[in-house]
């Protein structure tokens, strides 16, 4: 574990946390908000092992890969992905619900062909993933984090959530002992 340490989990992950070099796993896809909500959760995705593909990769392929994800930033991407691959997981970065008056981001939202075509309040966003969701045989594929929560024990409760929405258990949070979530720098 100490080598672990030293060099850090992004290679040696698979090695900490006991699991073979070619284990399968749902493809996971964040659903991109906030730069900063976004790479945070990526900062503790790679922790646990996860690879980071990129839009160019072929999404279809995922299945087939070792722990992977993926940023998707459309509801065009979400909705062929949700019809293609079931057993999906999907994670909704989301930072601390914002004070009232106090101004909140605004998504571009893209079209079926690709080009942005509207722009959606932070909440509209929000409500319109959580509609995609709704079903009984969807709604334990979506995961909602606040990221950027700073109380340490949100911190801690991001990591046992997020270990138990990609079925790997607390033993990995008390095995890595991941008290602290990633912070956006």
């Amino acid at each position: 574990m100490r080598i672990s340490t030293i060099f850090g989990f992004g290679l040696l992950a698979p090695v900490a946390l006991g699991l073979g070099e070619f284990a399968a796993s749902p493809p996971v896809y964040i659903l991109e908000t906030t730069q900063s909500a976004t790479t945070t959760l990526s900062k503790a995705l790679d922790t646990l092992g996860y690879r980071h593909l990129s839009h160019a990769s072929n999404l279809g392929n995922q299945t087939a890969l070792y722990k992977t994800y993926v940023q998707i930033s459309s509801h065009a991407q979400l909705a062929e992905i949700i019809r293609s691959q079931p057993e999906a997981k999907f994670i909704l970065p989301r930072r601390t619900p914002t004070l009232k008056g106090r101004a909140s981001w605004l998504w571009r939202q893209d079209d079926e062909d690709g080009q942005h075509s509207q722009l959606q309040s932070e909440e509209d966003y929000i409500q319109s993933t959580r509609t995609l969701f709704s079903g009984e045989e969807r709604s334990q594929g979506l995961l909602e984090l606040e990221v950027l929560g700073q109380r340490t024990a949100a911190q801690a409760e991001n990591w046992v959530l997020l270990c138990d929405f990609l079925g790997m258990g607390y033993s990995v949070v008390e095995r890595l002992n991941l008290w602290h979530f990633p912070q956006y720098s």
